[in-house]
């Protein structure tokens, strides 16, 4: 007697480049953090796509040291979101230490702020000190306390379609810390 059987998995289909914005890339305590911003998710598991079978981890956060060579690498998260569906979502990044990059960060005096920007070219930029989240877009005034911040910025580089976090140590004159986003 011949049975068959049928087996059923629900997936989202979709471009797993238009759910990135729920990956969270950015520098904690000299290493790469990465978090699935998704709630309810569950059955997570990390890999870097273009190197065959590397899991990175498999909790909603995970955290990789960087490499010593930079490298373009993608990133994917696979899990199952709160209605049931699994989803694939993948991001491009500049795999990279942020201090090999600072040079992407300029900071001009203006006044007693200092105006902190990055090339006109970049997208999706958003800006933080030292991982507390400031903003986004180009150009913005910052007051930086004495003992000096550590300046972060996140940015797409439509040329190479790479997320780069960047990191800049600034030691202006003493302030407190006034941020103007404008």
């Amino acid at each position: 007697m011949e049975q068959d059987i049928i087996c059923c998995l629900r997936i989202w289909v979709c471009d797993p480049f238009n759910c990135r914005s729920n990956i969270k890339y950015y520098n904690e305590n000299g290493q790469a953090k990465f978090e699935l911003t998704e709630s309810g998710a569950n059955n997570v598991t990390w890999f870097f796509d273009d190197a065959a079978s590397t899991s990175l981890g498999s909790a909603n956060a995970i955290l990789l040291p960087y490499p010593t060579n930079c490298q373009a690498r993608t990133i994917s998260v696979r899990y199952k979101d709160a209605n049931g569906n699994w989803r694939i979502c993948c991001l491009v990044i500049y795999w990279c230490n942020p201090t090999k990059c600072e040079s992407s960060i300029i900071f001009t005096p203006n006044g007693n702020n200092t105006m902190l920007s990055t090339q006109n070219s970049f997208q999706e930029i958003e800006w933080y000190v030292d991982n507390v989240y400031l903003g986004q877009g180009n150009n913005f005034n910052a007051t930086i306390p004495s003992n000096g911040q550590n300046i972060y910025v996140k940015y797409r580089d439509p040329a190479t379609a790479c997320i780069y976090v960047c990191c800049k140590k600034l030691t202006p004159p003493a302030n407190n810390l006034i941020i103007d986003i404008g």
